[in-house]
């Protein structure tokens, strides 16, 4: 079995010591998003434009949606609907 320092400096050699990821003072966990062709087409506009990343839009996107609900911009509803519901007739015979 490989060993911790074999596998490291393998991989070192693969992508180059540089490549290694740089830690950050603020944790992130990435999260899957599923999104139109048609929003992912505008956030690429939107990244060109600052010349940034996806990431960084949606992001900031995401920081000005909690920004807004934390102050009241954004308030839930609560909605009631009325449903007509069709059920088979049974025979109680």
């Amino acid at each position: 079995m490989a060993k911790k320092d074999q596998i490291g400096g393998a991989f070192s050699d693969l992508v180059g010591g540089d490549k290694k990821p740089k830690p950050t003072k603020r944790s992130q966990r990435p999260v899957g998003v599923a999104l139109a062709p048609e929003q992912i087409a505008k956030l690429d506009q939107i990244a060109a434009e600052i010349e940034g990343s996806r990431s960084d839009v949606i992001r900031y996107a995401i920081d000005d949606l909690i920004r807004r609900y934390d102050s009241g911009e954004i308030k839930t509803v609560t909605e009631t609907r009325v449903e007509t519901v069709k059920k088979l007739k049974q025979d109680t015979e």
